[in-house]
């Protein structure tokens, strides 16, 4: 059902470096109470390295634009 696809898109995005967390959804919790706690995990499982590669990722980008105003 329902479950199932949702577990195998989860499996695909990961396999494809995207980071996932499953989330239940019972009504008597606010939508931040419900999402904070997965997030927090998922921030902290995600390692140094990743978080240096995104920042060299953008001052790169960074450094493209500004050279490129350069000219």
């Amino acid at each position: 059902g329902k479950t199932v696809l949702l577990n195998v898109i989860r499996l695909d995005a990961e396999s494809r470096g995207f980071y996932c967390v499953h989330i239940e959804a019972p009504e008597n919790r606010s939508l931040p109470a419900q999402l904070i706690p997965s997030l927090r995990e998922l921030l902290l499982r995600m390692s140094a390295r990743e978080k240096l590669k995104d920042m060299k990722e953008r001052g790169l980008r960074a450094l493209a634009g500004f050279a490129k105003h350069q000219k």
